[in-house]
């Protein structure tokens, strides 16, 4: 998965927008930790964050090129 994203004229490596897109997720998975009380369970709640953030960015990377084809044959 090394390809570009064009954004308005501004072409990003599609490594970075992957990221971002976990960094979102995850963001979104520590409210919901915190909410739940999930992180008094873990004994170093970085190392479960990272860990989680891994996992995100790996499965939007397998994502993402699907979501491409699927869009890009509706247009």
């Amino acid at each position: 998965m090394m390809g570009e994203v064009n954004l308005h004229g501004v072409y990003f490596s599609s490594v970075l927008a992957a990221a971002c897109l976990a960094g979102l997720l995850l963001l979104i998975a520590r409210r919901f930790f915190l909410w739940s009380g999930f992180y008094r369970l873990v004994w170093h709640r970085h190392v479960v964050d990272l860990a989680i953030f891994t996992i995100f960015w790996a499965a939007v990377a397998r994502v993402l090129p699907v979501l491409a084809d699927i869009v890009g044959k509706s247009l």
